[in-house]
């Protein structure tokens, strides 16, 4: 896959997303040079602090959006970025999410966690125009940690998960990979998604295949 040059990136508009989370949308002067042709792909970010990378929430084509967590280095820098903050954007980057397989009544899995729910809100429409049957489990440690969940109504199914916190109806104590167990999913024959923090995707991965899902239907966007 080609680089792609950064460009001036400016602060278009910052919203809250969740605790110490927060979406911001971008101006730039050529989107075709940032813009994503699959879901899941990511962007560096430059700022004064350092780089960082991001993956993309929009839609391939549609104006650049970030999920931004309160941290160290460039993700602290955006975080507290006020609209008309200016940095640089790379070109995206990545493979992103195959969608081979995907297709009319296919079963498909979206696993999530924390701002591993950003590259899976391009996904989730994707999935949902070629009419598949989505189900997202998507956990957090604490309550105030959701994040985009009016993106994420096209979901057959929702299950949000707290594993810290005490949860309150409709959302369930414990961990999303406590899901991956019994029948309550066609294993062998769904698409898995995951996206989140390095050990809970390899737990989840390793679920799946004990239960029959085929390796090369258990995908990461890295």
């Amino acid at each position: 896959m080609p680089h792609l040059p950064s460009q001036p990136a400016r602060v278009a508009r910052r919203l809250p997303a969740a605790t110490r989370q927060v979406l911001l949308e971008l101006h730039v002067a050529d989107l075709g040079g940032v813009s994503h042709t699959q879901p899941g792909q990511y962007v560096a970010a430059g700022t004064p602090e350092g780089t960082g990378w991001f993956a993309l929430v929009n839609p391939p084509g549609d104006p650049v959006e970030l999920l931004v967590r309160d941290g160290d280095g460039a993700a602290g820098a955006l975080y507290r970025a006020a609209p008309g903050t200016e940095f640089t954007l790379g070109g995206a980057q990545g493979f992103g999410f195959p969608l081979t397989g995907v297709r009319p009544g296919t079963p498909v899995l979206l696993v999530a966690g924390g701002t591993g729910i950003a590259p899976l809100v391009p996904l989730l429409g994707a999935v949902v125009e070629r009419g598949a049957v989505a189900t997202l489990l998507y956990g957090v440690r604490d309550r105030g940690g959701f994040a985009l969940l009016e993106r994420l109504r096209g979901a057959h199914r929702t299950t949000l998960f707290v594993s810290r916190d005490v949860p309150e109806p409709p959302e369930v104590a414990g961990r999303v990979t406590d899901a991956l167990a019994g029948d309550a999913l066609p294993w062998t024959g769904l698409v898995a998604f995951l996206s989140g923090p390095p050990g809970m995707v390899t737990a989840a991965r390793d679920k799946l295949l004990a239960l029959g899902t085929r390796g090369d239907n258990v995908r990461v966007n890295f």
